[in-house]
């Protein structure tokens, strides 16, 4: 309701009475709206979105750091156990090559001792073992398994004229262009020069060969790790049940320990592994046993390299590609089973494997 003042006086309405009643609330209403309007104009110049967005870039980074800092950590990781592994290999390597050290010294003394009564030997020509002395010591002192070659008196089982039956009719079995035979049973040389070697697939080649020398109805048979001690005599039964079995065996072994003392395959570190083939065992009047093998790698000693030359003169692909079947079947005999009926040619051997003691580890380049 409205009231009059007396003459000469305003009309009073009420919100004029409000303002004279209550300036305190006037103020607070006030400094309110200043406050609203201001985070009115705050969230006018925010972008919709603009605060959503920068987290989830700034988690995107973040998690990004992480992904990158556990990578270097996984780095740093494999290092470490890599640093600390090669230090234990050092201090077992130089253990091993004092070791082998002192055995070379006598196995010197030994052969100057024994070298004048050797050279006088008929059979020194044909059974002197491959350089076990000038081989040395190698990763781990290993020494080169010594080895010779059969003689027309051994006795082996199976026999020798079995064997030599069992792989003359295997290569006569084997089909394909020239090259492809002779890469079935051989590991070639690129020329007759023994610059380089075709292949490293020792491997692979064991294997298909070993299989196809393994009429036994077992077939082939892939020995336990030999490098491992445990139960070794064990193993070399196992591999001594095969052979007398008609199974031909796999042994794996480093490059110096089952290889032939002239092999491109030797290096000074004694790294990488080379495989070849156990087809028989036997016994030397003396009671010495042996393994009779088959190593398909033609540089492997002086004898098989010279065997070589005559056969496939010049580039080894460019000349076995123009052989026929003749031709390579005579080249893969030649080499394997030679000209004596009664013995082998250059890549079969006798191998005298030390059966109480483990193979050297294989050190890998």
């Amino acid at each position: 309701m409205t009231q009059w003042a007396g003459a000469g006086q305003h009309r009073v309405g009420p919100h004029h009475m409000l303002l004279g009643q209550s300036p305190a609330a006037c103020r607070s209403a006030r400094r309110q709206i200043g406050e609203l309007m201001g985070k009115i104009r705050d969230f006018d110049q925010m972008v919709p979105g603009e605060s959503v967005q920068a987290q989830s870039i700034e988690k995107a980074t973040l998690k990004h750091r992480v992904q990158q800092l556990t990578r270097e950590h996984r780095t740093l990781t494999e290092r470490l156990e890599g640093a600390r592994s090669n230090l234990r290999f050092a201090e077992k390597h130089i253990a091993e090559l004092e070791m082998g050290l002192t055995r070379r010294t006598w196995l010197t003394a030994t052969a100057v001792r024994s070298s004048a009564s050797a050279l006088h030997s008929p059979l020194y020509r044909r059974h002197i073992p491959y350089a076990i002395v000038e081989q040395g010591s190698r990763a781990g002192g290993s020494f080169m398994i010594e080895q010779a070659y059969v003689q027309a008196v051994d006795q082996t089982t199976p026999t020798i004229q079995a064997i030599r039956a069992r792989i003359s009719q295997a290569v006569d079995a084997t089909t394909g262009p020239a090259l492809d035979r002779l890469k079935f049973w051989l590991q070639m040389p690129t020329d007759s020069m023994f610059m380089g070697m075709l292949d490293n697939d020792c491997q692979v080649r064991a294997q298909r060969v070993g299989a196809l020398l393994s009429p036994g109805a077992r077939g082939l048979y892939e020995s336990s790790d030999l490098s491992v001690p445990l139960e070794i005599a064990g193993k070399w039964a196992a591999v001594d049940e095969a052979v007398k079995a008609d199974r031909a065996v796999i042994i794996n072994g480093s490059t110096g320990h089952v290889g032939g003392s002239e092999s491109k395959f030797n290096n000074k570190r004694n790294t990488g592994f080379h495989v070849i083939v156990f087809l028989a065992v036997g016994q030397e009047p003396s009671g010495r046993r042996y393994y009779l093998g088959f190593d398909p790698d033609v540089s492997a000693t002086a004898e098989s390299r010279a065997k070589w030359k005559p056969l496939v003169l010049g580039g080894t692909e460019a000349r076995v590609q123009k052989f026929d079947e003749a031709k390579s079947l005579q080249v893969v005999k030649a080499m394997i089973l030679g000209d004596s009926q009664d013995g082998f040619g250059p890549l079969v051997r006798k191998y005298y494997v030390e059966t109480d003691k483990a193979f050297p580890k294989i050190v890998h380049a």
